[in-house]
C-alpha cells in the first residue's frame, strides 16, 4: 500500500519512505527478493552517516486536503447519481417549497392589511360601537351614541376630526323599477374619504358634497332598476327608510308610519358596496343626518343615531390615548391599531400551523437524504480508504459527505423556491382578476416573495439536510483505511 499519510503508515509492520521515487528510508537488511525472480533487488542507497549510525534523509509532514477542497468534492459528488440525487432533492423541494409558500401568503396579507390601514388612515381612528373591544375599561352597559355623545368625544385631547355612521334600512325607486330590501349607509365626510375609494368605482365618481343628497349604488342595486353602471350616473332615486339601522321585524321596533321620501342623485356605481342582503346605498354625510333627524322626529324612533362613531387622532402615536379616554368614559372602543394587530395574531398561528404541517414534509425529506448519504458511504468505501491513504483526515471525509448533503438540499431548496414564486405570480394573478371582477380596482399581493424568503429558504435547506449526513459522514470518515481499501 502507497500512502502519504503517517497515521496510515504506523498500521505496517514494516515501513519504506520514499521521495522522487528514491528509496529515503527502510529496514536495514536491504529489501527481500521479487517473487519468482531468485535475485535479490539491487542494494539500497546509502544513508546518510551520523556518529557512525544511519540517519535517514528528512521527510517533511505531508500537506493535507484543504477545506475548500474537501467541500468541492463533496459538492461534485452531486451529480454521481443523478436519479438519486433527483429524488432526494425533490422531497426537500416540496417542504421547502410548502413552507416558503405560506410564510410568502402569510407575509402578503400582512403588508396588504397594514398598507390598506395605512391609506384608509385607519391607524390614526378610534371607532366607537356595542361591539367594540380590546385593552382598557369597559363598559358594562349601553351608551347611547347620539350627536351629544359625538360632540362630547370630539373635544377629547388629541382628536382632530369626529364623525358618525347611520344605517337605514328600507327602500328605493327609480326608472319605473322599485326595490324592496335596501340597507344604506352614511358617508364619511368628504375630507375624510381616502384617495383610493374612487377605484371601487365600476362608474362615475365619489360624492363630491357632505350637504347635497347624492348617494353611490351598488351594482346589483343598478342592474335591479334597469340601468348599467354608466346609465346610472346622473339618474335620481328615491329613498324610503323603513328601519332604523338593521333592524328587521320581530326586533321590537315598529316599523316606520310616516316614511319620507328623500331624492338622491346618483354620482357612481361601486360594486364592491356590501354590509347586509340585497342593495346598498351610501349617502352623503350632511344629507343623511338630516335625513335621519327628520325620520326620528316623525316615527318617535328611540333607537341611537349612529350605529357607530369614529374619532381621528393628531398622530398615530395618540391613538392609544384617544382610545383609553373613550373607555374612561364609559364607551367601549377600538383603535385601528388593535383591529389590525388582532388580525396579524391570527395569521402568526395560522402561519405556524401550517408552517408544521409543511415542516413535516422537509423532516421526511431530510431522512431519505440521510439514507442517501448511507448508501453512498457503503458504494464509496474503497474511495474513502484510498482518500485517507492520500493523507485525508477523518474531517475532511466528514466535511465530503456533510456538503454533499448540504448540496442536495439546497438544490431542492432552490427548486422549491422557484416553484413558488411561480405559484405565487399566478395566485396574485388569479386573486386580482376576481378582484377587478368584483369591483375592487386595487393591486392585491396576497403571496409576497421576497429576495431574503428566497436566500432564506435555500440555507434553511441546506442547513436540515446537511444535519441530516451528519452521521453518515460520521461513519465515513471512522473507516479503517487499511479495511477500507480491502472493502469489495
Amino acid at each position: 500500500m502507497v500512502t502519504h499519510d503517517p497515521d496510515v503508515a504506523e498500521r505496517a509492520q514494516r515501513v519504506i519512505r520514499m521521495r522522487d521515487g528514491k528509496v529515503v528510508s527502510e529496514p536495514l537488511g536491504g529489501l527481500p527478493a521479487s517473487p519468482g525472480s531468485g535475485e535479490a533487488l539491487p542494494p539500497r542507497l546509502p544513508p546518510r552517516l551520523k556518529s557512525g549510525h544511519a540517519v535517514p534523509e528528512p521527510v517533511g509532514r505531508p500537506g493535507r486536503l484543504g477545506q475548500l477542497e474537501a467541500l468541492r468534492m463533496g459538492a461534485a459528488s452531486v451529480f454521481r447519481r443523478k436519479l438519486r440525487t433527483g429524488l432526494s432533492a425533490s422531497g426537500v423541494a416540496i417542504g421547502i417549497g410548502a413552507m416558503a409558500l405560506i410564510v410568502a401568503l402569510a407575509t402578503g396579507i400582512s403588508t396588504t392589511l397594514v398598507s390598506a390601514f395605512s391609506a384608509a388612515g385607519q391607524l390614526q381612528q378610534v371607532s366607537v360601537n356595542d361591539f367594540a373591544t380590546g385593552p382598557g375599561p369597559a363598559s358594562t352597559q349601553h351608551k347611547t351614541l347620539d350627536q351629544p355623545a359625538l360632540d362630547t368625544l370630539a373635544r377629547l385631547p388629541h382628536v382632530t376630526d369626529a364623525w358618525g355612521q347611520m344605517q337605514f334600512q328600507g327602500s328605493v325607486a327609480g326608472n319605473g323599477q322599485s326595490i324592496n330590501t335596501v340597507i344604506a349607509f352614511s358617508d364619511s365626510p368628504v375630507r375624510q374619504t381616502p384617495a383610493f375609494a374612487s377605484r371601487f368605482l365600476a362608474a362615475g365618481s365619489l360624492p363630491t358634497s357632505d350637504t347635497e343628497p347624492q348617494a353611490l349604488v351598488s351594482g346589483d342595486g343598478a342592474k335591479k332598476l334597469g340601468w348599467t353602471a354608466r346609465e346610472a350616473v346622473g339618474k335620481h332615486v328615491t329613498f324610503k327608510a323603513l328601519y332604523p339601522g338593521l333592524l328587521v321585524p320581530g326586533s321590537g321596533v315598529e316599523p316606520a308610519k310616516d316614511q319620507i321620501a328623500l331624492d338622491l342623485l346618483i354620482t357612481g356605481v361601486a360594486s364592491g358596496l356590501s354590509g347586509g342582503p340585497g342593495t346598498n346605498l351610501v349617502i352623503s354625510y350632511n344629507a343623511a343626518s338630516k335625513y335621519g333627524d327628520q325620520m326620528a322626529a316623525a316615527n318617535s324612533w328611540k333607537a341611537d343615531k349612529f350605529q357607530q362613531l369614529t374619532l381621528v387622532a393628531d398622530s398615530p402615536g395618540n391613538v392609544d390615548k384617544v382610545r383609553d379616554a373613550v373607555k374612561k368614559l364609559g364607551y367601549p372602543a377600538v383603535s385601528g391599531s388593535d383591529t389590525l394587530k388582532q388580525l396579524q395574531t391570527v395569521l402568526v398561528y395560522l402561519e405556524l400551523g401550517l408552517s408544521g404541517l409543511a415542516a413535516i414534509a422537509l423532516v421526511v425529506a431530510c431522512l431519505g437524504i440521510a439514507n442517501t448519504m448511507y448508501t453512498a458511504v457503503l458504494e464509496r468505501t474503497r474511495e474513502i480508504g484510498v482518500l485517507k491513504a492520500l493523507g485525508a483526515r477523518g474531517s475532511d471525509v466528514r466535511l465530503m459527505f456533510m456538503s454533499e448533503a448540504a448540496a442536495i438540499g439546497a438544490l431542492g431548496g432552490a427548486v422549491g423556491v422557484a416553484i413558488t414564486f411561480l405559484l405565487s405570480l399566478v395566485g396574485n394573478a388569479i386573486i386580482n382578476s376576481m378582484a377587478r371582477g368584483q369591483g375592487f380596482g386595487l393591486d392585491i399581493n396576497v403571496f409576497q416573495m421576497t429576495i431574503w424568503l428566497g436566500v432564506g429558504a435555500i440555507l434553511l435547506a441546506a442547513a436540515f439536510s446537511s444535519l441530516s449526513g451528519l452521521l453518515p459522514a460520521i461513519r465515513a470518515s471512522r473507516l479503517n483505511p487499511v479495511l477500507a481499501l480491502r472493502y469489495e
